[in-house]
């Protein structure tokens, strides 16, 4: 209850809820006949190997 006292803003989203202001995922949904894993393992290949353009 003290830091409530510290507060200076609070941020909300259009939905009018409270975030952190770090994204998350959610939730994974493949399309086009790809797996959840199959997914995941192209992201993680996009971290590893970022796009230089």
């Amino acid at each position: 209850m003290e830091a409530i006292g510290n507060i200076k803003a609070i941020a909300m989203d259009k939905t009018r809820t409270i975030t952190l202001g770090k994204p998350v995922v959610s939730d994974i949904i493949p399309l086009n006949g790809f797996s959840k894993e199959e997914l995941i393992a192209c992201a993680a290949g996009f971290e590893i190997f970022p796009s230089t353009q």
